[in-house]
This record gives structure tokens, C-alpha cells and sequence, in this order.
């Protein structure tokens, strides 16, 4: 499959189809790093009763230091954490994880994941985590024999049972930003070592070129050119949103546009937080992106929102999911850029053709030839 010659292609891959060079400063120019809950299926490992550990707040570096067979490396926390030399089995405790980790090389090391994957997911990695242990709970962990856990939603009490099990336990929760998602993605790379490093660097330049790309092509908007967005969800007889925090909002705003509820502050519902009716018809957004086809009728169908620019000119859109949705802190966010500034923007874009993007980036990256009726399946976000 060739895929040290890919790695070591795509450096000039990405030049050649952004016609931009480096990684700008601009790639992590969000708001707040100490992120609202992000916006995708996640759960906490659970737990028996146990003593519960302590964790220190400090930098965040991904350096690490070999002794004895065992590694020091340091979490998004600051934390100084002990693995072993050779990582044969990790446990991943969000789905947007288990997709890095594949991504990264990962795929016959993933031993424990959350349960509920995309059929996408499953095609391009059947093998990933066979016993389909499930990551969140704990004794499913232990099961797996797991040498490294990873990832957000660990409390003290699930740690120490961890930890006293002999499992690494590796917090890795930052990903408000595309700065901060990368360097997420390398500190998974370098817990699984091997190659994987090598791919997450050949990821990390695509984003940012990919982001270069976006906002070179929006600078010159001025704000009354800017299309206004709204991030809208449905769920549980509620509409939700969420703001500047997530980075889903990071992705509007380095493609061009404003987002409506950027310091919107409201009661938690899940990943998000909710949102009135009356709110809304306040912002009146240009356009309307959410999750899932259900929430896009319920939208377009709502009486009380057909007043909403994004409603009556027909601009509320299904965004984007493939092995994982696009609009979180996955890896398939890189590409989440391009689909909103073509939306926003097509004039800006008309060259841009999101279809071959899509089908250069499963190539290069999973090693995956898309169908056209894949494509077609992963642009309107079918699951």
C-alpha cells in the first residue's frame, strides 16, 4: 500500500493544491482554550467505588524521555506520565479518538473504544478494537489489557482504578482550536510511537494549509460582506447551540463567516446548550448548519423559525459525516473548512471541488478509495 511513500508525498501534495506554503499563526486564532463540552458522543468511563487520585494543573508539551522500558511523557494538563517503551494496546475514551488513532496508524492497537461508530468508521477499519470492548466503563477497559487509556471524561475515582490496575492513564482534552486539536493528535502519535508521529505531522500540515487556504481566500471580506452563521441543533424537544468556545465556531470564523452565537451563554443540554426560539429570530443567521438530517427538518419545518433568513431562503445545512462527523474534534474537521466556505462563499470557491477534496483526503490519509455514492453519503451526513 505504499503508505511511507504517501506520508512523504504529501507535503508537496498539499502545496500544490492549496498554493500556499507553511503553517500560519492563523490556524489557532480561537477564543477561549478552556473549551465548552465539544460537540459530539461522548461518556464517562464508569466506575465502583475506589479512592480517587489527584491531578496537577501545569504546561502542556508532548516531549517525552525513555528510561528503563518506560516512557515520561506530559498530558494537555501538565502531568507527567509513565508509559511503556513499546505501546501494543490503547483504550481511546471518545470516538473522535478512536478515529485519530486509526488514522495515525493505531488501528491493530486499539483494543477499547466507545460503542456507537459510524458505519464509515467500520468500513475503512473493521479491525479496530475486534473484541469491541467498550471504553466507557472501566472494568471493559481493564478487560481489554490496555496499557494506555486516552483521552477527556476521566474523573479521579475511574483514574485511580486505572491506575491500579496497572493502565497508563493519559488526559488528553484540548481541542478548542486547530492549534490545540494538533497538538492533541501528536500527543496520541507519540503514545503509540512507531510511524505514527511521521503521519501526524503529514496530518498537521494539511490542516493548516488547509486553513491557510480558507482564510487567504476570505481576508479582504469586510464585515458587512460577512455571511452571519448559526451552529443549531435538535435534541430532546430543545434547540441548542454553541459558542466561541467550540470549534465548530473556530471553523466558521477562519472560513469568513460570523458566528451568531458567539457569546451566547445558556443551560447545558448535553454537548451544547439551549437555545429559544425567540433567541434565534434575534440573531437571524444567513445560515443554519446541523447535525443530522432529523434536525435539518425539524428546522425548515418549525412555524415559529420561518421568518429566519437562513429558513426562507432555503440555507439550513446537514454538516458533513464520515467516519466521524466534521464539525468536532476529529480529524475530518481539517476538511470542514472547505465545505463552509464553499457554502458561504461559492463565488470565492467556485473553483473548488469539494468531491475530489474529500476523495484525496480518505485516499491519503486512510488509504481508502471513495465511492462517488460514498462521497455523495458523507457530504449529506449520513451515518
Amino acid at each position: 500500500m505504499q503508505r511511507k511513500k504517501i506520508y512523504q508525498m504529501l507535503a508537496v501534495f498539499v502545496s500544490a493544491t492549496f498554493l500556499v506554503t507553511g503553517c500560519g499563526n492563523n490556524a489557532g486564532s480561537s477564543s477561549s482554550s478552556s473549551a465548552k463540552k465539544q460537540s459530539e458522543s461522548t461518556s464517562k468511563p464508569s466506575s465502583t467505588d475506589t479512592s480517587s487520585g489527584k491531578s496537577s494543573s501545569a504546561k502542556s508539551s508532548t516531549n517525552s524521555d525513555t528510561k528503563d522500558g518506560v516512557r515520561t511523557i506530559t498530558d494537555t494538563k501538565g502531568n507527567e506520565v509513565q508509559i511503556p517503551e513499546k505501546i501494543d494496546k490503547v483504550a481511546t475514551t471518545i470516538g473522535a479518538f478512536a478515529q485519530i488513532t486509526n488514522m495515525v496508524g493505531g488501528t491493530d492497537k486499539l483494543v477499547a473504544s466507545i460503542s456507537k461508530l459510524s458505519d464509515m468508521y467500520h468500513t475503512i477499519w473493521p479491525n479496530a478494537n475486534p473484541n469491541n470492548n467498550d471504553a466507557s466503563n472501566v472494568e471493559s477497559i481493564i478487560d481489554s489489557g490496555a496499557q494506555v487509556v486516552y483521552g477527556p471524561n476521566i474523573d479521579d475515582q475511574q483514574a485511580q482504578q486505572l491506575k491500579d490496575a496497572g493502565i497508563a492513564v493519559v488526559t488528553v482534552d484540548s481541542f478548542s482550536n486547530a492549534d490545540e486539536l494538533k497538538k492533541s493528535i501528536t500527543l496520541i502519535a507519540e503514545i503509540l510511537g512507531d510511524d505514527s508521529p511521521e503521519k501526524a505531522k503529514a496530518f498537521n500540515n494539511f490542516f493548516d494549509n488547509t486553513i491557510n487556504y480558507v482564510q487567504d481566500m476570505t481576508r479582504d471580506l469586510k464585515d458587512d460582506e460577512k455571511v452571519k452563521v448559526l451552529n443549531l441543533r435538535y435534541s430532546g424537544d430543545n434547540y441548542t447551540t454553541v459558542n466561541n468556545a467550540d470549534i465548530s465556531s473556530f471553523y466558521v470564523e477562519c472560513a469568513g463567516g460570523i458566528v451568531s452565537s458567539s457569546d451566547y451563554t445558556g443551560a447545558d443540554q448535553g454537548t451544547a446548550m439551549v437555545v429559544s426560539t425567540e433567541q434565534i429570530l434575534k440573531w437571524n443567521p444567513d445560515v443554519i448548519f446541523t447535525m443530522g438530517q432529523g434536525a435539518r427538518d425539524q428546522i425548515k419545518k418549525d412555524p415559529t423559525l420561518a421568518s429566519v433568513s437562513a429558513v426562507q431562503n432555503d440555507k439550513v445545512y446537514t454538516e458533513p459525516s464520515g467516519t466521524y462527523p466534521w464539525s468536532v474534534r476529529s480529524a475530518e474537521g481539517a476538511l470542514m473548512p472547505l465545505f463552509l466556505a464553499k457554502i458561504m462563499y461559492p463565488d470565492t470557491f467556485s473553483d473548488l471541488n469539494l468531491n475530489d477534496k474529500i476523495k484525496e483526503f480518505y485516499k491519503d490519509f486512510y488509504d481508502y478509495d471513495l465511492t462517488d455514492d460514498q462521497v455523495k453519503s458523507i457530504e449529506a451526513g449520513d451515518k
